[in-house]
Order: structure tokens, then sequence, then C-alpha cells
């Protein structure tokens, strides 16, 4: 039997929450038709899910460094991760897939979810994660950032030990740019 201490379900809401807010204020942004500016996000429009949110600039086509981070991200990750890129938070056998997550995630410009659990193979139980990715442009259109969240589902895991991904949903659809109109004035 495990027991999970009010301080841990109450932090656990407070992360399931902040995955919420970050994603219904990443939605509000995209309704112009396409996905947001990397400088249009205000921070504080999601001040209660900044424990849990950060902000990742992209570099080749595979790889995030993490700029800004939340103390929750930190962690959850459980090293110090700003500046860096963001695989090294991985298992290192997980960190293609993050590679494939990140490349789709841009490529198709839209969300991605990432399942995670503790990669210590003979723990008495497994700690488990939830991670959300959103696309963000430059002012050229290319995404060269992302915001995200991630936030726990179980108890703490031990300090030290890295997360591998369970699994990868990409959104259904993508967010497209809007269509253009050639508008011509012959006066």
């Amino acid at each position: 039997m495990i027991i999970t201490s009010l301080l841990q379900e109450t932090l656990n809401r407070h992360g399931a929450r902040a995955l919420e807010l970050l994603q219904t204020y990443w939605f509000e942004l995209t309704s112009h038709g396409d996905i947001p500016l990397w400088s249009d996000v205000d921070p504080r429009a999601i001040q209660d899910a900044l424990e849990h949110a950060f902000l990742a600039e992209r570099f080749g086509c595979r790889d995030a460094r993490l700029r800004i981070a939340g103390g929750g991200v930190q962690r959850i990750l459980g090293q110090h991760v700003l500046g860096g890129p963001f695989s090294l938070a991985l298992d290192p056998g997980s960190r293609p897939r993050l590679y494939s997550a990140l490349e789709t995630c841009g490529h198709h410009r839209a969300p991605c979810e990432i399942d995670l659990r503790s990669a210590e193979s003979g723990a008495p139980h497994t700690a488990k994660a939830r991670l959300m990715i959103y696309p963000l442009r430059d002012t050229d259109g290319h995404v060269s950032h992302f915001l995200g969240a991630v936030a726990e589902a179980e108890e703490s895991r031990a300090r030290g030990t890295q997360y591998r991904i369970a699994d990868v949903h990409h959104a259904a659809g993508q967010v497209k740019a809007p269509t253009l109109r050639l508008v011509v004035d012959n006066t």
C-alpha cells in the first residue's frame, strides 16, 4: 500500500492544473490561425503555471536548450537544467524519442504530450510525470522555441534518477499559417 502525503497530493494537483492552464493559454494564442510568436508569451497570463513551465529555444532541428524554467521543472527533472540541452534531463535511451518528438512538434506545428516514467529498473514503484510541449515561432514563421510544462503524476522519486519516455502523443491536427490573399489595386 502506497500512502501519498497531503503535501504531495496538493503538489500533484497543482502540477495537473498548471498543464491545463498552459494548454488553454497556448490555444487562446493560436486563435488567430497560426502558432504564437515566442515573444507573445506573457508570464503574467500563466502566473499560476510558472512553477511547472519552461521556455526552450530550439537548436538544430532536433533538440532544445532550456532558457527559462520554474522551480518545479528543476525539481522534477532532478538537476539544474537551465542552459543545457533538454535531452540531458532524460535517460540516454530516451533521447532519440525526444529528438523525434521535438522534430515532429516543430515540423507539424502541433503540441506534443510525452508520458515519462522513472528510468530505474528495480524501484519499488515507478514515478510518473507528464510533459507537454507547444511550438512557438519567430518573426520569420519558423518554429524556434517551445513553451512547455512538466508535472508529476505520482509521489516524488529519489533525487538523481532520470526519467525515460514511456509514450509520445502528437496532436491530431496542426495549426496552419493563415492563408494569404492577393489584393490588387488597379487604380
